[in-house]
């Protein structure tokens, strides 16, 4: 137990300088001091706390590096599908461009001759 400050003798309560000894309270402070005496000895010491503040820093420092891998991971996929993506665009338009050069081209060689219109005679003959 801790020596309190204040004198704790019951008999110079008694004669009258102060308020009447009470044995309850004086019980109760003894329960109290006897409950802190033994969470004490449980409390974190400065030791313990930088302890703590030590392993805490490992693993975050441990979860910084798993966390730029797992982004450097990503950042390689997501490049690697933008070149994919990319690359089967301009595939997808050249052969547009190729096919519609072939149909172009077959349509001017084997276009079939203009229709021959023929105007009836009694069309010109109004004109004239």
């Amino acid at each position: 137990m801790s020596p309190s400050p204040l004198p704790n003798d019951p008999s110079l309560l008694a004669g009258g300088a102060g308020p009447s000894y009470d044995a309850d309270m004086d019980r109760q402070l003894t329960i109290l001091e006897t409950r802190f005496d033994t969470i004490l000895p449980t409390l974190a010491t400065k030791h313990d706390v930088d302890m703590l503040r030590a392993e805490m820093r490992a693993e975050m420092e441990r979860l910084r590096v798993e966390l730029h891998k797992a982004i450097h991971h990503q950042l390689k996929w997501m490049i690697a599908m933008f070149i994919t993506l990319v690359i089967g665009l301009f595939g997808m338009h050249y052969s547009m461009l190729n096919a519609m050069r072939l149909l172009s081209a077959s349509a001017l060689t084997n276009a079939p001759p203009a229709p021959a219109v023929s105007v009836p005679d009694s069309h010109r003959q109004q004109r004239q």
